[in-house]
């Protein structure tokens, strides 16, 4: 499974690859941002992104 994350002032996306995805809306000291965890060979990583950044989010599945 790929998320591709399109950011506000690149042309090219931010993309996290791993077996599951799983994004997560939050709010942080008033500030809203979304999770992304995603997990490879049973480690999960996670990395927050402020939604003002995001233009726009792609999901590819494995076939």
């Amino acid at each position: 499974m790929e998320l591709h994350i399109f950011l506000k002032g690149k042309d090219d996306p931010t993309i996290f690859k791993g077996e599951r995805i799983d994004t997560l809306d939050i709010e942080l000291q008033g500030k809203k941002y979304k999770q992304i965890r995603y997990f490879r060979k049973g480690v999960s990583k996670s990395q927050y992104i402020s939604v003002d950044l995001i233009k726009r989010i792609k999901e590819i599945k494995d076939k």
